[in-house]
């Protein structure tokens, strides 16, 4: 599956993703010891949105690795990682893309 592919998977995942990243980096200082900067913004809304986006963040962030796990195993079946004793056979050169 291509990248072009993959962007039409799921509208508007980049964005998203972003979003709320940087939201929780605003909500982390907001709540951090910079605090001064924020001091018009009450410490409980900062908690929650902090703690909205750190779960909307995961879900976006596990989707996002999710459209790439074919694209991964390909890369792992390119390099001939094969399991030998539950250990990775320490003799095959790895590939890059």
């Amino acid at each position: 599956m291509s990248a072009a592919m993959n962007e039409t998977a799921v509208p508007g995942m980049k964005p998203a993703t972003i979003f709320t990243m940087t939201g929780l980096v605003i909500s982390g200082i907001m709540m951090s010891p910079l605090r001064q900067f924020f001091d018009f913004f009450p410490l409980d809304v900062a908690w929650t949105i902090h703690h909205l986006l750190a779960y909307w963040g995961f879900i976006l962030t596990s989707i996002h690795i999710g459209m790439y796990v074919k694209t991964m195993m390909g890369i792992m079946r390119m390099n001939n990682l094969a399991l030998k004793g539950g250990v990775l056979h320490p003799r095959v050169p790895i590939k890059t893309l």
